[in-house]
């Protein structure tokens, strides 16, 4: 392992010099740095009451230009509110043959990334160590169908609860701070057709129908350089996610030799704040794609090359959520080609 500065030894280990693999368990319980390094790689394990503004900016700096990990023990884990059983039930019924139906329900658990750790919502040092897990209880009923010709129909109603959603508080200058929203709730439909037309050609589409709302009302900052909080009321939509997308193909592939195929894509407005004041205008797209498979010795080759966005149309691919400025929208690339090649050996 590489030499550290002194300055960062010495704020995280209390000691100077070049350290190695010379700290365990003992210390890590009594809430000193794990130092772990091996095979070219440095892990540093850092229990959460550690981590002051000065041992979180040491921490960062040696672990630079890699993305840091905190790690726990999982009897601190649990201590903290960050371990959970997540028991999950299914029940599936084959109504005839080709026909099944199925009931799923489900618990839940996500922990705070540490990308929404890194920042407070006040702009405080330190990491924003009010964030908790959230929890979700997920249930979903459905049928699949398969025809005698080989085509096949799915169809689902889901719906999630989530407690302490994990949400965009801020984001300014490319810094993007995050809270806990008491309650959210996801519910919606899906369905899939997939009809082969001849012996070479196929359909498929697909419809999802997504009501992602806050269950909770909740506040969130003003708009600089205004200095107040904006009353969230429940009911508002989730920032960043359409109500409905849809998406359809025709596909020709009749085994070696040539392929291609016509994709369209399209998705209804999506809110791009809390408060829903503004919405990313919706959009369709059509792609084609053209290829050609064939095989050399032992080496089966696909090649491909796609035409994407067709139309040259213009809309936002994807959104900063409640960015401050009000710089919420990222355009998605105009028309485009894209080829490629895979080959794969085996006999």
């Amino acid at each position: 392992m590489t030499a550290l500065k002194n300055n960062i030894v010495s704020t995280l280990f209390g000691a100077k010099g070049q350290v190695g693999v010379n700290r365990g368990v003992a210390e890590f319980h009594a809430g000193r740095p794990v130092l772990i390094s091996g095979g070219g790689k440095t892990l540093l394990t850092l229990p959460v009451e550690g981590l002051d503004a000065e041992r979180l900016a040491a921490f960062m700096e040696l672990c630079a230009p890699v993305l840091p990990r905190l790690v726990i023990t999982a009897r601190r884990a649990l201590a903290l509110g960050l371990g959970a059983t997540t028991p999950v039930a299914g029940l599936l019924f084959r109504a005839a043959t080709r026909w099944h139906l199925y009931a799923a329900y489900g618990n839940a658990f996500e922990t705070p990334t540490f990308n929404e750790l890194s920042y407070r919502p006040d702009g405080s040092a330190g990491i924003n160590a009010g964030l908790v897990p959230a929890r979700s209880r997920n249930g979903e009923v459905g049928s699949k169908l398969k025809f005698d010709n080989g085509g096949e129909f799915d169809v689902a109603l889901f719906q999630a609860n989530t407690r302490h959603e994990l949400a965009v508080f801020s984001s300014s200058g490319g810094r993007t701070t995050y809270h806990n929203i008491d309650r959210a709730r996801r519910r919606g439909v899906e369905a899939k057709l997939e009809l082969p037309l001849s012996e070479a050609w196929r359909f498929e589409t697909a419809y999802t129908h997504l009501d992602a709302t806050f269950r909770s009302d909740f506040g969130i900052p003003c708009a600089p350089p205004t200095q107040c909080v904006v009353d969230v009321p429940a009911g508002t939509r989730i920032p960043g996610v359409p109500k409905d997308f849809a998406s359809a193909a025709l596909r020709y592939r009749a085994g070696a030799g040539w392929n291609a195929g016509i994709e369209a894509n399209a998705a209804s407005a999506t809110p791009v704040n809390d408060l829903n004041s503004e919405f990313a205008p919706g959009y369709a797209t059509i792609d084609g794609v053209v290829g050609y498979a064939f095989t050399r010795g032992n080496a089966k080759i696909s090649t491909f090359i796609r035409l994407n966005n067709i139309a040259d149309r213009h809309y936002a691919g994807s959104v900063i959520v409640n960015e401050s400025n009000g710089r919420y929208y990222e355009p998605a690339p105009g028309r485009n080609v894209f080829a490629g090649c895979t080959i794969r050996w085996g006999r």
